[in-house]
């Protein structure tokens, strides 16, 4: 009996989906799906009825078992996205559920259709520097808007964000440093991509099947966004890929004293609705922990006058139910804790000035906000900062957001302004911290058979 997948009533709904949205984003989980490559020169309507049709085609290859349950309803306990699991390939797919099907499908691949008033962003590069020999070079991603992202292949380094505010006046909201010489130090990570693991590991140490790893302490008595030389201080490999602004690295076996040969590609894409889109892929050699993102330091009211003020001013909303405590040396005590009544209640929108002295130990919010699915593209955060009209949304395939108040900022930035502590708020997209220490976290193994993917987004507007 037909469930309704063959018929063109299911296609035509399958096509009503996605119409919802001007974007989705792929992943390779399977041959056919490497096979069906998506470009920017395809229509909406191609792109559309090939959607539809490998959604087709994936349910004819796979159809019903002997026990009546589909290998692409249910993904068996352990299996990841794309293993094949008895002879069958597994792709967590709800039958009956078009827009399951489609977020299984998308979460790479960005893919945006543009028209004569929405062109794709333009993207040049200039020097910015040598580091170790090489050079560094500065990409300037904008758009139609007007909206400039500037971003550097040392550490994928965000260095500016210049968007409007209500009145139309361009600023820059990204702190950053005016040349190498503050990117070579960078104590705060202003803007960079962090990695191997981002956020902290207890003691600098983790366990693999049995082995233990141990990992210089840089910020006693834990690691720290990947080490001493971490992602951050590394010259990438760079191209520009017609809007898209493309990374890669290969981090070495036994770099900064993690397992195995890790390679990465981060893409940084701006559209013209004023979103920064980055995604990010690795693949591994050998079983290691991994955990990227940015560490973008966000001030909406801008940076005038070379001066910057505080935070105080904005208001923010993390739609989070639960977080992680932490311990005196800020390390999860291990308990998802219900954000209710708490100062980590931020579901509704909060002044900052008014939660930030509530926070127990003065320091503010250095605290992981869970959201629990990996590969589901979430509404997290967003904050406003009503003097100038601006405001920040971030949406991520990651299961926890990093919120920092940066409390431990203390540097000289762009135009010789002072960044105290308070000035600055981060995002960071993530998973939990310690998660290889805690087997109650979303885990960050990578296996050589597997792909690590995450797509993170910063849309940047005015109320």
């Amino acid at each position: 009996m037909s469930d309704g997948w063959e018929t063109e009533a299911f296609r035509a709904k399958i096509v009503a989906q996605i119409e919802k949205s001007r974007r989705f984003e792929f992943t390779k989980t399977s041959d056919e799906m490497e096979k069906c490559i998506f470009t920017k020169s395809q229509s909406r309507e191609e792109y559309l009825s090939l959607v539809a049709r490998l959604i087709l085609h994936m349910r004819e290859k796979y159809p019903q078992g002997a026990e009546g349950e589909s290998p692409l309803k249910k993904r068996r306990s352990g299996a990841s996205y794309g293993q094949k699991v008895n002879g069958q390939t597994t792709l967590d797919i709800g039958r009956h559920c078009p827009m399951n099907i489609l977020r299984t499908l998308c979460f790479d691949r960005h893919q945006t259709w543009y028209t004569e008033d929405h062109p794709p962003a333009m993207i040049t590069s200039s020097p910015f520097g040598n580091h170790e020999g090489k050079e560094v070079l500065e990409y300037t991603l904008k758009n139609s808007k007007g909206t400039e992202i500037h971003i550097l292949n040392y550490g994928g380094i965000i260095r500016k964000i210049v968007v409007p505010d209500k009145n139309g006046k361009m600023d820059d909201i990204c702190l950053g440093f005016d040349g190498m010489e503050g990117y070579a130090e960078n104590p705060p990570y202003l803007g960079a991509l962090i990695g191997r693991y981002a956020n902290r590991i207890a003691e600098g140490r983790f366990t693999i099947d049995g082995k233990t790893y141990q990992l210089d302490t840089n910020n006693e008595p834990n690691a720290l966004h990947g080490g001493k030389v971490g992602f951050d201080k590394r010259v990438w490999e760079s191209k520009i890929d017609g809007d898209v602004l493309q990374l890669t690295y290969v981090s070495a076996d036994g770099e900064e004293k993690y397992p195995g040969e890790v390679k990465v590609t981060v893409r940084y894409q701006l559209t013209d609705d004023n979103e920064l889109v980055i995604q990010y892929s690795a693949t591994t050699s050998a079983k290691t922990v991994i955990n990227l993102t940015n560490h973008a330091y966000f001030n909406l009211g801008g940076q005038v006058s070379g001066d910057i003020g505080n935070i105080f001013d904005h208001n923010v909303t993390i739609t989070a139910d639960k977080y992680t405590p932490v311990d005196e040396v800020s390390i999860p005590t291990g308990v998802i804790a219900d954000v209710d009544k708490t100062p980590w209640d931020l579901r509704t929108m909060k002044n900052l000035g008014e939660m930030i002295p509530t926070v127990p130990g003065d320091v503010g919010y250095d605290h992981n906000f869970c959201f629990g699915k990996t590969g589901w593209r979430k509404y997290m955060a967003r904050v406003e900062h009503p003097a100038s009209g601006r405001f920040l949304e971030m949406y991520s395939t990651e299961p926890g957001v990093q919120f920092y108040t940066a409390y431990y900022l203390n540097a000289t930035g762009k135009g010789g302004a002072s960044y105290k502590k308070f000035d600055a708020f981060c995002l960071e997209a993530q998973h939990y911290p310690d998660s290889p220490n805690k087997p109650n976290f979303p885990t960050t193994l990578l296996a050589p058979s597997d792909t690590y993917l995450q797509t993170t987004s910063y849309k940047f507007g005015v109320m």
